[in-house]
């Protein structure tokens, strides 16, 4: 009997030594460590301050890793045990790293692991969330009622810092349709289950549809739409397939990103903020810099709210602000003064970064730092908050006969410079200006912007003409996107007016830079500019001297053959309508009630302001607008403007011949007359047609030459 029991004995002995060793390490797996203090980042110095403490609290917050969205997901995986080995870092850690970042990142994955696992959720400090199994089990879980449960107290977050809990039930009044009138910070919305994910449309129900109409002025985009989206919505990977599978240097340099705005939406600016932090390698992201360029008191949600949320983040993101409205030059020449960034990397308030969209961009101006980059631009609908990815060759920047910024297509050479290779970076003359990185030292030893730029407008053509004229290059990456809400019309005031604004901004861009015959070739095109006051230039030309830039016309030569100004010219002006004493207008023209690549010919009242109604009756016996010519297309009766071709063989319909006698203008292809007919549902419009020709005074047009330094 004895040595029954023994035996016994023995056996539960050897089947509670592995349950002892179990049990502990499975419950300290799970429960995480209680000891009081939190790991720092891997990333962070060792002395950093921000430091705190996770026994009593469940951060859900922004992932705090350094892998960026992908890093989250795929580490969450190996934290649940369902991917073996450690956490990997796609973007440069290296494989000896050492025991004690390794134990770290072990601290931290543990941290991670009590605070649910989450990677769907830009997150919060709350006292108690339920496991993520409730939260991904029971379809009934109130995430907004947990939200109710913390705003009582002010919650200490991952990392130690003090971040006041907002208020989940304040909405937006979607009443009068005032810009001015109050708007209440609105509601957050942090899971991914909503309207919106994978850059999809959102549809509002007609009362929704009646709130965003009261309240689209306010920032001419639907708010009603945007608060309905997370802060954080997934995205499609939009990058070219081979983009996906590079690997970068692991010495990049870091950037600070610098984000100015005025009366800025909150949920635009916050998804904004959480897309940068989400899609960034937190090793390579220094700093978030948000100068608020003296927004309304009314936006209220602007000053301390933003204040309390930026300082809970797990990165440094600081608020600068200015006094009074001075526009984007000033502020961004604030934000850069106040950062430590080797790169400065600007973007709009109203933005979503992509997967993967910094890396490319530091990649190339680690190469040289004297080139500026910038991200393909995709659009986001003001509406529906659309993400529209670009395909294939993305759009490059041009400049129009204004000038102003324009969109253009890769030409030829371009192409065939990169070896049709829809992955490798582009060359463009100009950027848009909204979205671009730099080096700091390039940066400065351009001189940064012309102090003179005031608000808005001919910043991002001084730059481009600065940079290519002055030693340095401009790229689009294909393998970085970023989108951007486009806007039809700004929703703000301009101090002084936006036309006098704009007018004198981009003088001041031509004194400079532009050459004496190609200046006067623009204030010829607008009259207006003669009149306008730009002020003193003298220190940006001294500057232009003294670092030995390059002239104009090599800029136009070299950079830009395609630019289509009107240098030869048999008539530059005009085009008016005998019968209905209309102006062709380039501006007017449009199809389907808006530009596009090809666009309808339209007819309005003569002005003589500005260059809408110039035309060139270029030496090809093109009708040429801009880089467009007046095109007949075959099976359609109304003329369009569509791009200019200068192969003879292939633009027989683009050529004209012009009657002086009869004052016709005949198609060459088709030997049919210009004729004009009303536009119905449009007073004072009319579309320029195609028919037999029968001397009518609907088909007599008169030619008007502009003058050019007494060249007519």
């Amino acid at each position: 009997m004895r040595r029954r029991w023994f035996h016994c004995s023995y056996i539960n002995v050897l089947l509670l030594i592995p349950l002892c060793c179990w049990l502990p390490l499975h419950l300290y797996l799970r429960l995480g460590s209680r000891t009081g203090g939190a790991s720092p980042h891997p990333v962070r110095s060792k002395d950093s301050e921000i430091l705190g403490r996770v026994s009593d609290v469940h951060h859900v917050g922004i992932y705090t890793g350094s892998h960026g969205e992908d890093g989250w997901e795929n580490n969450a995986k190996k934290w649940r045990g369902n991917i073996p080995g450690n956490i990997a870092d796609k973007t440069g850690t290296s494989a000896d790293e050492t025991d004690d970042v390794k134990r770290r990142e072990t601290k931290l994955a543990k941290a991670a692991d009590l605070h649910g696992n989450k990677p769907d959720v830009v997150r919060l400090t709350v006292r108690r969330k339920p496991e993520s199994s409730e939260v991904d089990n029971n379809p009934k879980f109130d995430f907004k009622r947990t939200l109710e449960s913390a705003k009582k107290n002010i919650k200490s977050d991952l990392f130690g810092k003090k971040a006041q809990i907002p208020d989940a039930k304040k909405i937006p009044l979607s009443a009068q349709g005032n810009r001015t009138s109050p708007f209440q910070e609105p509601g957050y919305r942090w899971q991914r289950d909503g309207p919106g994910e994978n850059g999809k449309p959102v549809n509002l129900s007609p009362l929704e549809e009646q709130n965003a109409n009261a309240s689209f002025d306010i920032n001419r985009f639907n708010l009603v739409v945007s608060q309905q989206i997370a802060l954080n919505r997934s995205l499609p990977d939009v990058r070219p397939p081979r983009c996906r599978f590079l690997r970068y240097p692991v010495t990049l340099p870091t950037t600070s990103v610098i984000i100015v705005f005025h009366n800025e939406a909150w949920s635009t600016l916050l998804r904004t903020v959480t897309s940068v932090i989400n899609r960034s390698p937190r090793e390579l992201l220094r700093e978030i810099i948000l100068v608020d360029d003296a927004s309304q008191p009314n936006f209220d949600w602007l000053q301390k709210p933003l204040d309390d949320y930026v300082a809970g983040l797990p990165v440094s993101v600081r608020v600068e602000r200015l006094k009074s409205r001075q526009g984007i030059v000033a502020a961004r020449h604030l934000g850069v003064a106040v950062s430590k960034g080797e790169v400065l990397t600007f973007l709009d308030s109203h933005c979503e970064c992509t997967k993967g969209w910094l890396e490319p961009l530091l990649e190339r101006i680690a190469r040289d730092r004297t080139r500026v980059v910038s991200p393909v631009i995709d659009s986001i609908s003001d509406r529906t908050f659309r993400y529209s990815a670009s395909t294939g060759l993305p759009l490059i920047g041009g400049f129009s006969w204004l000038p102003e910024f324009t969109w253009t297509v890769v030409p030829l050479r371009e192409q065939r410079r990169v070896k049709y290779d829809i992955h490798l970076p582009l060359r463009t003359p100009t950027i848009a200006g909204g979205l671009f990185a730099i080096h700091r030292e390039f940066f400065h030893r351009l001189g940064g912007y012309d102090s003179g730029l005031k608000i808005w407008g001919g910043e991002n053509l001084q730059l481009s003409f600065k940079v290519w004229q002055c030693g340095g290059s401009l790229e689009i990456v294909p393998c970085s996107h970023v989108g951007h809400v486009f806007r039809s019309t700004t929703p703000y005031d301009f101090p002084g007016g936006a036309e006098p604004t704009v007018l004198r901004n981009t003088k001041r861009v031509l004194e400079v830079w532009a050459d004496a015959y190609t200046r006067e070739l623009f204030y010829a095109m607008t009259p207006v500019y003669r009149s306008v006051d730009h002020g003193d230039v003298r220190g940006e030309i001294a500057l232009r001297d003294r670092l030995g830039c390059k002239g104009f016309r090599w800029y136009l030569d070299q950079v830009y053959p395609e630019n289509g100004l009107p240098f030869e010219f048999r008539v530059l002006g005009a085009i008016k309508n005998v019968g209905i004493n209309m102006c062709l207008d380039g501006v007017a023209s449009r199809r389907g009630g808006k530009r596009d690549v090809y666009t309808d010919a339209a007819l309005e009242l003569c002005h003589g302001s500005g260059p809408g109604q110039v035309f060139a009756y270029n030496m090809r016996n093109q009708l040429q607008h801009n880089r467009q010519c007046l095109t007949v297309v075959e099976g359609a009766t109304v003329a369009r403007l569509s791009f200019c071709i200068a192969d003879e063989g292939r633009n027989a319909n683009q050529r004209w011949k012009y009657n002086s006698k009869e004052m016709t203008l005949v198609n060459i292809r088709t030997k049919t007359c210009l004729d004009v007919k009303p536009v119905e549902i449009e007073e004072d419009l009319f579309l320029a047609t195609m028919n037999e020709c029968d001397s009518a005074l609907s088909q007599q047009w008169t030619m008007h030459n502009i003058t050019i330094r007494g060249v007519s």
